[in-house]
């Protein structure tokens, strides 16, 4: 476990390619990388690429998204290492009914992902399919609950190893918060890539749902900043094109999800802008991480509203440092919080609102991003206790701009006193109370002097003696010689999940993202539906093992679309036999084949006879014809003409009475 850009690709890719160096004599796959997303895997096979000159190994990746004919020849030409995607690595397992015995080294990356992305039923068929005496490798930055299950069934003896726990974020890395409304991130997001951001700095906005992400792209369009887009529910080529284009440098801008961007390595990456504060301190840690990789300097910009203010606790308890608060003087800092120029958020509002009113298709995408929002919020992790009251502690005290804005030669002189007035009236404190204001009567104005002139003496005596009791009990109290409630790395540690046992490792670090769609998000609540027959809400059992699914020879029920017999006609049309798959077959296992193959023509057989005499035997009885004859169709008219006439005769019957009753 180690955090984004740590280089855990390095980690496993180097002694993996030098304990398979040793074993390369023999002709078998002896390796096998799992990764969740097919851009991560061929990131991975670019880096084998360049780490394999000088040996004989040979890798093959096995994606989604490719021809299976392809994975056919590829599998047959025995690669010394697969580098693949769970679903289409076991389709091709199960078309050519093929185990891998050989495999020595199993590496699953992001193997938080594999498992959120809805892997578990192909990780575990793979497994079945690989020998017991393997090392198994699990790399990730973060380690979610169902990682916990797996490790109790798949792992034996496992051992956990954690860099950087200390650091956490990259000593070269600086944190900018500003502290403003929902309705005014827009606008500060378009002034930081106008003009705080360098024009030739990669950025990278995270957003929290798909649909933000498609509605920031079209308003940096309007904006004339180019920018590309990437999301989960995005088409692969797509995706993979937009990723491209940002990773070569010709796009600076990149708005994406949380589940669209984890394991993509973005070398030079300089800055990141979370638009939506991320509500789980590791989910930051984890967007931050791919700034300031490898040396190199980054900023993080976060706009935070006073909802989210909070989460923004959270981070600071989970990291162990303070918040700094900026003030007039203040200079640009690491963990500063600050507010942006009103002349800033006036002047970006009115361009976007001129936007709304021009363009009808930005009303509705505005539209749909409110109600994603909602749904956002719903399924967000509810802040704690503690937090709640730093954060309303924290809204109440007196914040400055933030120096990142004062930078700017556009941000006049003026906009600072104007702020710093404004701030000032908040703690003023008139002297006059309601009863000597808008009257004009003397005896209230009187009233309230006598009452100064009594109690004045006795408050500023009352305040004098709490501040001199409250300098004692500071003096009285020295930190050395007490023991706090908690611990000082206490929601470090609560975060982190350090424990003696691995189970409890596993469980206390826990970390899920949520769904950036409305399908993702509803997907724990689709728990019941309406059944029209019975007339009520009846359970959905979505865990149903046998529908739609075949079993394997482990036991395990896997999408019946695995067996397509695709591999068959592969092998018809291209003239291979099966002797090419004899290193992964034993003779027994061939005549054990050949056994099962007779008794399926047997069966089959008997139930051949067994239908014939079927249909024999109900000879006699009529079947009764879905076409209508002669007959019946004069009876269907007759019936009709019947029913039309007395019809008529009726409304005939009801024009009388109404005529008699005039």
């Amino acid at each position: 476990m180690s955090r984004t850009g740590s280089g855990k690709t390095l980690a496993f890719l180097a002694p993996l390619i030098e304990k398979l160096s040793r074993d390369s004599g023999r002709s078998c796959i002896k390796g096998v990388i799992l990764s969740p997303t097919r851009e991560l895997a061929m990131q991975t096979f670019k880096v084998f690429k360049e780490l394999n000159r000088g040996t004989k190994l040979k890798a093959e990746c096995i994606l989604g998204g490719d021809s299976l004919e392809k994975h056919f020849t590829a599998m047959h030409t025995i690669p010394d290492l697969l580098i693949a995607t769970p679903g289409r690595l076991l389709h091709v397992l199960v078309e050519m009914d093929m185990k891998l015995p050989d495999v020595s080294m199993l590496v699953l990356d992001e193997c938080d992902r594999l498992f959120e992305m809805g892997f578990n039923e192909q990780m575990t068929e793979i497994i079945r399919r690989l020998p017991e005496h393997r090392q198994t490798l699990l790399f990730s930055a973060t380690l979610p609950h169902s990682v916990v299950d797996f490790v109790k069934v798949g792992l034996h003896d496992p051992v956990l190893v954690r860099l950087d726990v200390e650091s956490k974020l990259s000593e070269n890395l600086t944190s900018c918060f500003v502290y403003c409304r929902d309705s005014e991130k827009i606008p500060l997001l378009l002034y930081l890539l106008r003009f705080v951001v360098k024009p030739d700095a990669m950025t990278v906005v995270f957003t929290s749902t798909r649909h933000h992400v498609e509605y920031l792209a079209t308003l940096l369009e309007k904006a004339s900043i180019q920018c590309t887009q990437v999301y989960n529910a995005m088409d692969q080529e797509a995706r993979k094109a937009n990723t491209e284009l940002f990773r070569g440098g010709k796009i600076k801008i990149m708005v994406v999800t949380d589940l669209a961007s984890r394991g993509i390595d973005i070398p030079f990456l300089d800055n990141v802008i979370n638009f939506n504060f991320p509500a789980k301190p590791k989910l930051y840690v984890h967007r931050v991480g791919r700034v300031a990789r490898a040396g190199r300097s980054g900023t993080a910009y976060s706009l935070v509203s006073t909802e989210e203010l909070p989460y923004l606790q959270e981070l600071y308890f989970f990291l162990g440092r303070p918040i700094k608060i900026a003030t007039a003087q203040s200079e640009i800092e690491d963990s500063m919080i600050g507010k942006a120029p009103q002349i800033i958020i006036d002047d970006e509002c009115d361009t976007v609102n001129k936007w709304h009113e021009s363009y009808t298709d930005l009303q509705g995408m505005r539209k749909v991003c409110e109600n994603a929002t909602q749904q956002y919020i719903k399924t967000r992790a509810v802040p704690t206790t503690e937090a709640v009251k730093k954060a309303k502690e924290l809204s109440k005290k007196q914040i400055s701009i933030h120096p990142i804005f004062k930078v700017n030669s556009t941000t006049p002189q003026e906009e600072e006193k104007k702020a710093d007035f404004l701030s000032s009236l908040k703690s003023y404190k008139p002297k006059a109370t309601i009863f000597e204001i808008g009257t004009n009567k003397k005896d209230y104005a009187y009233i309230m002097k006598t009452k100064r002139d009594k109690h004045d003496k006795i408050v500023a005596k009352a305040q004098r003696n709490n501040e001199i009791q409250e300098s004692e009990e500071k003096d009285f109290h020295d930190e050395s010689f007490y023991l706090p409630y908690r611990a000082n790395d206490h929601y470090s540690e609560k975060g982190l999940g350090i424990e003696n046992s691995f189970t409890k490792d596993l469980n206390n670090a826990v970390f899920d993202i949520s769904g950036d769609d409305q399908k993702s998000l509803n997907k724990t609540n689709a728990t019941q539906k309406w059944d029209r027959k019975k007339k009520k809400f009846v359970g959905v059992n979505t865990n149903d093992p046998k529908k739609k699914k075949i079993k394997t020879e482990s036991g395990v029920w896997i999408s019946a679309s695995y067996k397509s017999n695709l591999y068959k006609k592969w092998q018809e049309k291209s003239k291979k036999s099966q002797d090419d798959d004899d290193d992964y077959e034993e003779d027994g296992e061939m005549e054990d084949k050949s056994v099962q193959d007779a008794v399926r023509q047997r069966d089959q057989a008997i139930s051949k006879q067994m239908m014939k005499n079927k249909r024999k035997g109900s000879g006699s009885k009529s079947v009764k014809s879905e076409l209508k004859s002669k007959a019946d169709l004069l009876k269907e008219r007759m019936a009709k003409e019947k029913k039309k006439k007395f019809m008529q005769w009726r409304r005939k019957e009801k024009l009388k009475k109404k005529g008699q009753s005039k």
